[in-house]
């Protein structure tokens, strides 16, 4: 086994990715499609009883969820999300097509053996893996699990804020002075206050919200833009006024959600045409022009977006750190791209600078 460690995995609530230090630099190792930087953190099952994880579960989970909708039928779509958020407990998720129940150190560990099987020309046995500042006792052993599952004989956690300061350092080289991460993830938000001098970082403190992020940012605008727009042009009543139903609808919406808002990061407006969707109440197709305007984003986002700013103002308070005596600020995630999100930062925390 290696004496040093030289890959890091991001184990991600939507996205995970892997990296090599070569000669001193990081480079993402491609995924499974060899295009892209990060793989879904999605898991599904065929009925072959084989798994597959990343872009094609992903895809799979999206017509499942559809095909649910039309057939107004609750399912496991075969498919699971979003277990970074139950790390550590005893929830339960239940595959039909594998008769048993996985656990969520057991899907993690699906992700990590896939990351892991992406550098082809090595076997790794040792990697640096990322967890949120928040993450509790239970977590972080549930993380451990997961990385002796996929295989890996040794790992280090490491703060995600930590990793972005010190990928942020590495890159550009630091700047001495206190920074500011602000690191808003698909399902995790934290907020971290860091010392920089000789290029050493130290933490001076951290909080956040370990169910707070990119998606609920998408389960906002499913509730409050899609499904009302949606309902006034179709009858739908039936399916709201019945709570299993009204929750295939909504998972159904969450992926074309997730369209609108990347969309809407650089954008005034968005809009995404639905059609191959489903039928409404009386069976009539429903094929719509969805479109978001720059108001219903913000009217609709901001209160998420307020949550974490509120989290990050009051790291600063009991610190008492002003936001222009900051040297840094440094935004992870991609929910940051979001022009609103950086306005609300510019004006509430970092005003005057």
């Amino acid at each position: 086994m290696r004496q040093k460690i030289d890959y890091g995995i991001d184990l991600g609530t939507t996205n995970s990715a892997i990296s090599v230090m070569t000669r001193g630099v990081p480079r993402i190792v491609k995924s499974e499609l060899g295009e892209t930087d990060t793989t879904p953190s999605c898991v599904a099952f065929r009925k072959n009883k084989s798994t597959v994880v990343g872009q094609q579960a992903r895809n799979a989970r999206d017509l499942a969820m559809v095909e649910a909708f039309r057939r107004r039928t609750p399912s496991d779509y075969g498919s699971y999300v979003e277990f970074k958020r139950t790390m550590g407990t005893d929830v339960p998720y239940s595959s039909a097509l594998m008769q048993r129940s996985y656990t969520s150190e057991e899907l993690s560990a699906e992700v990590l053996k896939a990351l892991r099987n992406y550098a082809r020309d090595e076997q790794i046995d040792a990697a640096v893996i990322t967890v949120p500042a928040k993450f509790r006792q239970n977590q972080i052993d549930a993380t451990q699990r997961a990385a002796e599952l996929a295989g890996f004989k040794y790992c280090e956690l490491l703060q995600e804020p930590i990793a972005a300061s010190l990928a942020y350092g590495v890159e550009v080289g630091p700047t001495a002075g206190r920074w500011l991460v602000f690191d808003f993830g698909g399902g995790t938000f934290d907020a971290a206050l860091m010392h920089v001098q000789d290029g050493i970082m130290k933490v001076l403190d951290t909080d956040g919200d370990n169910r707070l992020g990119g998606k609920d940012l998408d389960a906002a605008l499913v509730d409050s833009l899609l499904i009302p727009a949606l309902a006034r042009a179709y009858q739908l009543q039936r399916t709201l006024n019945n709570p299993d139903q009204k929750r295939l609808f909504q998972n159904a919406l969450n992926p074309t959600a997730e369209q609108l808002k990347i969309r809407m990061s650089n954008n005034d407006g968005a809009s995404h045409f639905l059609e191959d969707f489903a039928a409404d109440d009386t069976g009539t197709d429903i094929e719509f022009d969805l479109k978001m305007s720059l108001q219903d984003y913000e009217r609709v986002c901001m209160p998420t977006f307020q949550r974490a700013v509120d989290i990050t103002l009051s790291l600063l308070d009991r610190n008492k750190v002003r936001g222009n005596e900051l040297s840094l600020l440094l935004l992870v995630g991609g929910p940051t791209r979001s022009e609103t999100l950086r306005r609300m930062l510019r004006e509430q925390v970092t005003p005057n600078v």
